[in-house]
């Protein structure tokens, strides 16, 4: 707010035109705007400062805050990239254990698939071999009826046939039966080996994950100790540009020096100030 306007808003205030409120709203928001100039001086200034009686220490302080952080900010980067390769090996180890776990589980619905196929092809021959069975002992009693000699030639020939498909069959069902033991065992071995698999797995998972949770802690509290410093560094650059805001008037040429080098904050400080004033004024 310039002078001739403050001059126009307290005549209107005298004869009862204001609103007290805008104007107290409008000097809290200046005041935070005027805060920020402030830091804003100091956080430019401070490196000129050292020379400065009244502001070295702040000066030394801030040379300290900075050293802790530079120092924090490359533990903290190592600490990061420690913890993207620990989540990366995590993620690779999870999608590693469910490839391995799909491929176990293949293989096994094969070896189970294999096992029911083979019990249908035990099911086939013995129902064929029953079906032989039952054929030669009906020609055998035949035979023992006929006696036409050809025809009990033709029907011995039959029954050998008969008894040979018969004997043959329950060789390949023996041999089907040990198949299905052999394929049985395999299963009873791959739910082993997909059982100790996913035991194996789910403990080295737990374990990278548990590197990973302590090292996003780690990173948390560097985090946190950076923010620390930073809102240090902010308090002590606000408390210098608080110092050569009020001694704008100064003799002492090294904060003339500073103060020159910030004519263009110096000026929007000097404003909010002016401006702050008027609207407090008008705002009681």
């Amino acid at each position: 707010m310039t002078s001739i306007g403050f001059i126009v808003r307290k005549l209107l205030k005298s004869v009862g035109v204001c609103n007290k409120q805008n104007h107290y709203i409008t000097a809290s928001r200046l005041v935070y705007l005027l805060t920020e100039k402030k830091e804003t001086l100091g956080c430019n200034s401070w490196e000129d400062t050292r020379e400065i009686l009244q502001l070295s220490e702040n000066y030394w302080e801030l040379k300290r805050l900075f050293n802790e952080q530079e120092n924090l900010e490359i533990e903290d980067k190592r600490i990061r990239e420690q913890n993207d390769d620990l989540t990366h090996k995590a993620d690779s180890l999870t999608a590693k254990s469910e490839t391995s776990m799909t491929s176990i589980s293949t293989e096994k619905n094969k070896l189970i698939q294999k096992s029911i196929e083979l019990n249908n092809e035990i099911k086939s021959k013995e129902e064929h071999c029953e079906l032989s069975k039952s054929q030669f002992i009906a020609l055998s009693v035949n035979l023992k009826k006929t006696d036409n000699n050809e025809e009990a030639s033709e029907t011995q020939n039959n029954v050998e046939r008969l008894k040979d498909e018969y004997t043959q069959g329950r060789k390949k069902i023996g041999m089907l039966k040990l198949r299905v033991k052999e394929n049985d065992l395999k299963i009873e071995r791959t739910e082993r080996n997909l059982k100790n698999f996913k035991s194996d797995t789910r403990n080295q998972i737990s374990e990278a994950m548990n590197k990973v949770t302590k090292s996003a802690k780690l990173v948390a509290t560097y985090s946190a100790k950076i923010g620390s410093i930073e809102t240090a560094k902010k308090e002590i650059y606000m408390k210098i540009g608080s110092y050569l805001s009020d001694d704008k008037n100064s003799n002492n040429p090294q904060i003339i020096k500073v103060l020159n080098k910030n004519k263009l904050i110096m000026s929007k400080i000097k404003g909010l100030n002016k401006s702050i004033m008027f609207h407090r004024s008008l705002g009681t």
